[in-house]
């Protein structure tokens, strides 16, 4: 972020602030500086909350001008799409601040000129998480060999079996003793609910559908159109790490 060459760390807090940290030469400040950032606001008017990231939905990181150092996009809650670009050093940072745990009151003279309105869309995200059948898919995504969604539906179940099992009888199954009753294998099993485990083991080979496009429809990722895989929206978990909103209101 300060175009030294050298890998910066952003951490995006708890408390919805980013806190940046500079490499300079392999060391870092404990505390790191503070970013703050003219969001949520129109043109000359300044948002006295500038250390926070409420009312941004989106936000990256990217050299956006080529100048070696990393600048910041965001699209905030008036539906504007900004570049804070990344420009001075030390306590001239365009969008660090000179205090540790609040925005400095010179900040946006120094950002005002290192700023690019990029695009109004006039739309606010929705905050409500999608969850119909709509498919998706990311680069990269492939369907996973017969053998290896058996071996993983094989896993989750064994897991769901052992998860039944109470620890004390977990334990004596690793070490049995005299006085262990197999018997208490036999009630447990009364609990086993086997047509949920064979529902398991489908919706992991169902998870998965084939590319419905005649063509290429997304950016090349290396795959052909036939091998590009998707998955409906209600059908991800928390393995995919990836949550859906494509709901948004109109500002206009």
């Amino acid at each position: 972020m300060d175009g030294n060459n050298y890998q910066d760390i952003l951490i995006h807090t708890s408390s919805n602030q980013l806190r940046a940290y500079l490499n300079q030469g392999g060391k870092f400040a404990v505390d790191g500086q503070l970013v703050c950032l003219n969001t949520n606001a129109s043109k000359d008017s300044v948002n006295p909350q500038a250390q926070y990231l409420s009312g941004v939905s989106q936000f990256f990181l990217e050299d956006m001008n080529l100048d070696k150092a990393s600048d910041l996009v965001t699209y905030d809650k008036r539906g504007d799409i900004k570049i804070f670009y990344a420009n001075g050093k030390g306590d001239a940072h365009s969008f660090l601040s000179n205090n540790a745990y609040t925005c400095d009151t010179d900040r946006y003279n120094r950002q005002k000129n290192n700023i690019n309105l990029v695009h109004n869309i006039g739309v606010q995200l929705s905050k409500d998480k999608i969850t119909d059948k709509s498919i998706v898919r990311w680069a990269g995504l492939i369907s996973p060999n017969a053998e290896n969604l058996s071996n993983q539906s094989a896993s989750e179940n064994n897991q769901e079996i052992q998860n039944s099992i109470p620890a004390h009888i977990q334990k004596q199954l690793q070490n049995p003793d005299k006085n262990f009753n197999p018997k208490n294998i036999m009630d447990i099993s009364k609990h086993f609910n086997a047509n949920q485990y064979a529902e398991n083991t489908v919706a992991n080979f169902e998870k998965y559908l084939s590319n419905p496009f005649e063509e290429q429809t997304l950016q090349n990722d290396g795959l052909s159109p036939q091998d590009q895989a998707f998955i409906q929206i209600n059908n991800l978990d928390n393995s995919d790490l990836v949550e859906v909103y494509k709901t948004y209101q109109d500002l206009n």
